[in-house]
């Protein structure tokens, strides 16, 4: 029940726009539209439609990959918020890191040889520290995600050919939740916790540094 509760109240957070920080309340249980397609789109479509007005007003990704043009960034918007928005849900990480992680690694999905070094997926996911089940097993009752199909990477295993860009970025979000539980008492916000894994454990810290100052850069235009 604490888990249903957890995910109700990020879920009404991400609707009115307030930060996405569990705490413990009474609460209904998720119910059960918001766990199939045709719910959810229409859950989250208002705070879709902020995001997309946002990319075309305002270059949110030149900090870290210049020369995108504003209908590019309305088009990244549209192909994945509802992925954005539902791990931030399921793990209550703001959707913007995860937006931000999956520009830095691959472009949100454009780059054409993401496991060229070894890494996989749109996350760039360390396929030998963190295998492939548990990218699957962070999707974990989000699977309807994946009827989306507007996804740029394809899963290679299987018949099914769906994307597995869903998996990747609900294991992202699963990673940076886990590391920032532990140390969310030395922060003053759950979010500045989140910021402090992004910065020195997701990737390299001068990397992270980047992404973390670019956070805080279109944190003022992107809700």
């Amino acid at each position: 029940m604490e888990r249903r509760r957890f995910l109700q109240l990020s879920a009404l957070a991400l609707a009115s726009k307030a930060p996405l920080q569990p705490r413990k309340v009474e609460a209904e249980e998720v119910p059960d539209s918001w766990l199939k397609l045709e719910g959810f789109i229409d859950f989250v479509k208002p705070r879709k439609e902020a995001a997309k007005k946002a990319a075309a007003r305002f270059d949110i990704y030149g900090g870290l990959k210049e020369g995108v043009s504003p209908e590019s960034r309305v088009e990244d918007i549209e192909r994945y918020f509802e992925v954005y928005a539902g791990a931030s849900i399921k793990y209550g990480v703001d959707w913007r890191i995860l937006m931000i992680i999956h520009l830095d690694e691959t472009a949100i999905s454009r780059d054409e040889r993401p496991g060229r070094n070894g890494f996989t997926g749109a996350m760039q996911r360390s396929g030998n520290l963190y295998p492939d089940h548990e990218a699957v097993q962070a999707l974990d009752e989000w699977e309807f995600l994946k009827e989306l199909n507007t996804f740029r990477y394809n899963d290679p295993v299987g018949s099914s050919k769906k994307s597995n860009d869903p998996n990747e970025i609900f294991w992202a979000a699963k990673y940076i939740h886990d590391r920032a539980k532990p140390i969310r008492e030395r922060f003053s916000s759950d979010l500045e916790a989140q910021l402090y894994v992004l910065r020195n454990s997701y990737s390299a810290p001068k990397h992270g540094v980047l992404r973390d100052q670019w956070f805080r850069h279109i944190s003022g235009v992107l809700d």
